[in-house]
């Protein structure tokens, strides 16, 4: 897997074939609006709630605030991850985090019903606390590590036996793409 040099402004999780970390290029544009309130209807603020409380369970972390959710179609997610020049057909890319703004992406395919897009949510949202609690690691992609193994503790509570084949990734990607650059 080639490894992207690029400066660190978003987190990417693409999940269905192979998962990746990526960052957004300077000058990428994010979506500006994200007030589509039809779209966010449908993601029940106890949704948000459930996966937080959830997570700061598990982590004992402090939560100021939900992030911004953002309904985004593919393309603009893969645009997002990819800076739009020459940009990939990537379907693997299924949210994004943006700490600066503490905003999560998510495809406009995203279903509230489905246990796969749930645990995406739910592995931007402790992106989301990783950002908000000052959680230091060595790198931006350092952070992906602590993610996955929490992402796949919820899966396995949801009654998933095989996390990863659920996730369709395996322990050595993630080590992988949790990796330094440098």
């Amino acid at each position: 897997m080639k490894k992207m040099h690029l400066p660190s402004k978003l987190l990417v999780v693409g999940l269905t074939a192979t998962v990746l970390m990526l960052t957004m290029p300077i000058g990428a544009q994010s979506p500006d609006d994200c007030s589509n309130r039809e779209e966010t209807a449908r993601l029940e603020p106890n949704v948000i709630v459930s996966l937080i409380s959830w997570i700061v369970a598990k982590t004992k972390w402090v939560v100021r605030e939900p992030p911004t959710v953002c309904f985004v179609k593919s393309d603009q997610l893969i645009e997002m991850a990819y800076g739009g020049e020459g940009t990939p057909d990537d379907s693997r890319i299924n949210a994004l985090y943006a700490p600066a703004g503490h905003i999560v992406y998510l495809s406009e395919k995203w279903n509230p019903n489905d246990l796969r897009d749930r645990s995406y949510l739910l592995h931007e949202l402790i992106h989301h606390l990783q950002a908000i609690n000052n959680v230091k690691t060595a790198c931006l992609a350092a952070n992906e590590q602590p993610t996955y193994e929490l992402q796949l503790e919820w899966l396995r509570e949801q009654g998933i036996q095989d996390p990863y084949k659920f996730l369709d990734i395996n322990e050595f990607t993630i080590a992988l793409i949790s990796q330094c650059s440098d």
